[in-house]
């Protein structure tokens, strides 16, 4: 089967979503093209029907902004919902021209989607039930999105969290408002000095955070260091308001890094009831402040955690997983051909 993965530049999960589906679905034996287009595609996703299919091609993978663009041309297509940022309340994290376009643009997008794709799918049940609201229609396939648990991998023994005088939180993503990253400030101040904060990301630091003594930004790290930090860091923060999946919070379980996040969204599924991680009150730096310093003073608790975290998402979010899971949707989309269609497209000669 030939799968074709279009996808426009955005620096966020959602292009690591396409490499990583590109790349396990190769491994199953797929043949897959992955073809960027500038970030700037996405304010006009309707100009993406100049662009040709690629020859061959079985089946189109696209993110739910543009895949209308890329139906009715005789190739099926799989819309890919990775956050709803439309609908009640989501607004509150975007400035005032962002939720014009989201609400008025972006929602006729999705819905120009849902009525053109062969199917929706959605990275998390939050994520599947935040579009039946908003968008309506059918709720979508899930299909989590999956960690390389191979490469995101604990340390090796010679080389495991070292100790050192501060305890060591990590943060990484955009920070803005809808990872709560105005947050942060007030659960360091919960913390006291024992306490540091790694941030890892190619936007700036708010004011609130640049220049603090216990903080230290990373900027954009390569995928090498991005793992070494994950591997060394005792706790990955996440004080997320929305979150469609939580790639890095999967990164740093996979990698033996318990999270301690907000007890909302995604995170839910993804940290799960069997203690693989430690879910907070939302936009309580005070929770988030009482939790992180509990970990802190209980090794036996940190290390036991650690345990759980990479055995869960070795379970249940593997990019093998991931990637089995969209091959079987593949193929009832899709239908193998039969033994007459394939001995037709044979070469004459090559049928016996």
């Amino acid at each position: 089967m030939k799968i074709w993965l279009p996808y426009i530049r955005a620096g966020t999960g959602a292009d690591i979503y396409t490499h990583s589906l590109a790349a396990a679905l190769e491994q199953l034996g797929q043949r897959v093209v992955t073809t960027p287009f500038q970030h700037e595609w996405q304010y006009f996703p309707w100009r993406l029907r100049l662009r040709n299919i690629p020859d061959g091609t079985d089946l189109v993978v696209a993110n739910s902004w543009n895949a209308f663009a890329f139906a009715g041309r005789g190739v099926p297509v799989i819309a890919v919902e990775h956050h709803t940022l439309v609908g009640s309340g989501r607004t509150a994290y975007t400035n005032f021209p962002q939720a014009i376009f989201h609400e008025v643009f972006v929602k006729a997008f999705l819905r120009r989607s849902a009525a053109t794709a062969a199917r929706v799918v959605a990275v998390s049940q939050h994520t599947a039930t935040s579009w039946r609201r908003s968008i309506g229609g059918a709720e979508p396939i899930v299909i989590y999105n999956g960690v390389d648990t191979e490469y995101f991998s604990p340390a090796p023994s010679l080389h495991r969290k070292p100790e050192r005088d501060r305890f060591r939180l990590l943060f990484v993503g955009k920070p803005c408002a809808r990872k709560g990253a105005d947050l942060l400030p007030a659960i360091l101040s919960r913390l006291g000095s024992g306490f540091e904060l790694r941030c890892v990301g190619g936007h700036p630091l708010p004011a609130s955070l640049q220049g603090h003594p216990r903080v230290r930004h990373l900027g954009r790290l390569t995928l090498e260091d991005l793992r070494a930090e994950y591997r060394h860091a005792q706790l990955l923060l996440a004080p997320s308001r929305l979150e469609g999946f939580g790639l890095a919070a999967a990164e740093a379980m996979s990698c033996g890094t318990p999270v301690v996040a907000s007890n909302a969204h995604a995170f839910r599924e993804l940290i799960g009831r069997d203690g693989a991680g430690v879910l907070c009150a939302m936009d309580s730096a005070d929770d988030f402040g009482r939790q992180i310093k509990r970990l802190a003073a209980d090794p036996g608790r940190l290390s036991q955690l650690s345990r759980t975290s990479r055995a869960r998402v070795v379970q249940h979010f593997s990019r093998r997983r991931m990637a089995s899971e969209y091959l079987e949707l593949f193929r009832r989309i899709v239908p193998a051909p039969t033994s007459a269609e394939t001995r037709a497209a044979l070469p004459e000669g090559d049928g016996s």
